[in-house]
């Protein structure tokens, strides 16, 4: 999870928070960094965002959700934040807000059964 503010200085920044799925199968957050930031364009936010998860050696490849509130720069499917990290993980899924989710998982279920079958992934203990 990413999310822009300024501090009391008005200077911008970004909190990078991760959630994620332990191997107990819990879900976990943790507060990963605070960045400061020339500015809050897309591109801007998805190379300090991926500049802080390879420095701590996060496969980002590995992104597999994106959820964005109404803000210009996030949504959008064609120069945002969710477009442009889309292009890097386009297997993510995208929820805008809590009522898509459920058809953004039966999507997203969809899309593995074809690839499944496909055999271009698969699946066992631990692959998914």
């Amino acid at each position: 999870m990413v999310d822009e503010l300024r501090d009391e200085f008005k200077k911008e920044k970004i909190a990078i928070v991760l959630r994620f799925v332990d191997v107990e199968g819990i879900i976990r957050e943790s507060f990963l960094d605070l960045v400061q930031v020339r500015e809050t364009l897309s591109l801007t936010l998805k190379t300090n965002m991926w500049r802080q998860l390879l420095h701590y050696q996060f496969d980002v490849s590995n992104i597999c959700g994106q959820v964005y509130d109404g803000a210009s720069n996030m949504r959008g499917e064609w120069n945002r934040l969710q477009a442009i990290v889309l292009k890097d993980c386009p297997y993510a899924y995208i929820c805008a807000s809590s009522k898509c989710h459920d058809e953004l998982q039966k999507a997203k279920a969809t899309k593995i059964e074809e690839l499944l079958e496909l055999g271009e992934i698969e699946s066992g203990k631990r692959l998914n």
